[in-house]
């Protein structure tokens, strides 16, 4: 029985010390992240955006009925505009696209001589190429 209470005796004691050097590196830690660390500045904080919040605000709109209703502002983009057919690459917007390439949403189905087609799994769309003189920057004579 003595020799029981013994052993138990001996590791309560070993636990106590691994448990103490287990303080002693939390201890040590703490004192690491204690000295004052340098951050940014006031003014420099007021400066940054913040990353959350929303390019364009959203606005409150009261109806005829008088309810409040939050409006999303929409954001704009350019309209696809096709400028250019050599063969089956298309300049549509300033970029050179091929067949099956993807603009957007849409996927390049069909090149034809003065159109594309556009195709997504709910629409299609066609882009014809505008002649304009300010557009023109090749000019192809008849001899």
């Amino acid at each position: 029985m003595k020799t029981i209470l013994l052993i138990i005796a001996i590791k309560i004691i070993l636990f106590a010390s691994t448990e103490n050097n287990n303080l002693k590196w939390v201890d040590t830690q703490i004192e690491a992240i204690k000295p004052e660390r340098k951050g940014l500045l006031d003014k420099d904080i007021k400066n940054v955006s913040n990353p959350f919040a929303a390019a364009l605000p959203s606005k409150k709109v009261v109806t005829k009925e008088g309810k409040v209703v939050v409006v999303k502002p929409i954001t704009k983009i350019a309209p696809l505009k096709l400028q250019s057919i050599i063969n089956n690459h298309v300049m549509i917007n300033g970029k050179w696209y091929t067949v099956d390439d993807m603009v957007r949403d849409y996927r390049i189905a069909k090149v034809r001589k003065n159109s594309i087609l556009l195709e997504n799994k709910k629409h299609e769309l066609k882009l014809f190429i505008i002649q304009s003189s300010a557009d023109s920057k090749i000019k192809i004579t008849k001899e």
